[in-house]
């Protein structure tokens, strides 16, 4: 079985970024910041660059929420001289507005299991469907839609990833690999996610296949 990727999603702060960056040394990881003005877990210009500049060893994911890319992602996005690894999108729409400014980015769409199932995907490019949810758990009849999928798409999964599931997880489908979602920073210092202890666990077992 070849490592998973790891992706946690929506940085908003050095304390989680370095919690990444150092599983990065082991682990093929993404590190994910929201671009959208209107999102609570959004990252100015300036915060990209003082925590992306921390990073070494991962991916950085550009997330691009909604129907259209803020004047404050198209800031980041045209930059050359910041490293952007993926552009996260969760509508079609993006990829002509991608396309109009000549940006050529690989892309990680996000989705739920209905989405993607009835995605249409004709002249669609896409490396990695990132599969989200609400619900904090997996039903028998998600994983066994999730078994279906990751047979025919490159997916990442967002929800429902447990100590205890995921050996089963990755043993049992055909998932590219699994994701987590920050929050704003508790206090100064406090990162976003709030339980690092469960996270570590669930790489440690990553780590361990």
């Amino acid at each position: 079985m070849s490592s998973p990727v790891i992706k946690l999603s929506s940085i908003t702060n050095l304390h989680d970024a370095r919690f990444g960056a150092g599983m990065g040394t082991v682990l093929d990881m993404m590190i994910g910041f929201s671009l959208n003005p209107t999102s609570k877990n959004f990252v100015s210009e300036q915060d990209f660059v003082q925590i992306s500049g921390w990073i070494t060893g991962c991916k950085i994911v550009a997330e691009i929420e909604g129907d259209t890319i803020s004047e404050e992602a198209h800031k980041i996005l045209s930059n050359k001289e910041y490293k952007i690894d993926f552009v996260q999108i969760s509508q079609k729409s993006i990829f002509s507005e991608l396309e109009s400014k000549g940006y050529d980015f690989p892309i990680i769409f996000s989705t739920n299991l209905e989405g993607l199932e009835s995605l249409s995907l004709e002249g669609f490019d896409v490396d990695y469907f990132l599969i989200e949810s609400n619900e904090e758990n997996l039903s028998e009849i998600e994983i066994q839609i999730l078994q279906k999928l990751s047979k025919e798409h490159p997916i990442i999964l967002g929800f429902g990833i447990t100590s205890e599931n995921i050996t089963d997880l990755l043993s049992e489908t055909q998932l590219k690999g699994i994701a987590f979602k920050g929050q704003t920073e508790t206090e100064v210092g406090m990162g976003g996610y709030t339980d690092f202890d469960e996270i570590s666990d669930i790489l440690e077992k990553v780590e361990e296949l």
